[in-house]
């Protein structure tokens, strides 16, 4: 998107009726207190997170017009942050690189918990299926050892996982066009930093047998 057009946007944003989300981020006071029931999910229960908590439901939130209207995620993160009046450059790029940054992170996790909270079995589902294939993943990736009795057993599970990993991806994929029907970019956000959290450390993989 050119910074002509991302400018238009911006304007047309600053004076959006956002009354329409389910959690309006234009009415005073914090969202934790405006909306109770968000204060069940400890990522949201922080008086000094609303700012990233009211960036986090006008960037994931697939009734808000800042996804609806703009399918590029750095053109949905910009009108994002400029309505909210979030000036921290670098923060911003962070969020759009996945460079490592605490604050950034949070509002990772914090988008994760939204959809949790949005679409609760479809995300959990979804969630527990991802660990399973990270999972998997890991079995897959570690060595067997060729002299070991139980060797051809162990090949054969090896084999038996790796069919299930491809009927498992179908399943991720199927969830994923539940919870994510229109931005493809929240998508990767989401999907990348699910993948960070449910993937063991790969010194496992060494320490990891097949039973």
């Amino acid at each position: 998107m050119g910074w002509g057009l991302l400018l238009e946007v911006i304007k047309l944003f600053m004076n959006m009726d956002l009354t329409a989300l389910p959690y309006d981020v234009s009415k005073p006071g914090l969202l934790i207190e405006n909306y109770p029931e968000l204060k069940y999910y400890e990522e949201f229960d922080h008086a000094g997170r609303d700012l990233f908590l009211k960036l986090v439901v006008l960037i994931t939130d697939e009734n808000s017009p800042f996804v609806r209207a703009e399918k590029n995620f750095v053109g949905i993160l910009s009108a994002a942050c400029n309505y909210l009046k979030i000036d921290d450059h670098k923060l911003i790029s962070d969020i759009v690189t996945g460079w490592p940054n605490p604050d950034a992170e949070t509002i990772f996790s914090m988008q994760c918990a939204y959809f949790r909270h949005n679409n609760n079995w479809e995300y959990n589902t979804w969630y527990d299926l991802m660990f399973q294939y990270h999972e998997n993943s890991l079995v897959l990736r570690t060595p067997l050892n060729a002299s070991d009795k139980d060797y051809e057993k162990k090949a054969e599970t090896k084999q038996k996982i790796r069919n299930h990993q491809v009927e498992l991806q179908k399943t991720l994929v199927q969830y994923e066009n539940q919870i994510f029907p229109r931005s493809t970019n929240i998508k990767k956000v989401i999907t990348k930093h699910v993948a960070k959290v449910t993937n063991w450390p790969e010194k496992m993989a060494k320490e990891k047998l097949i039973q």
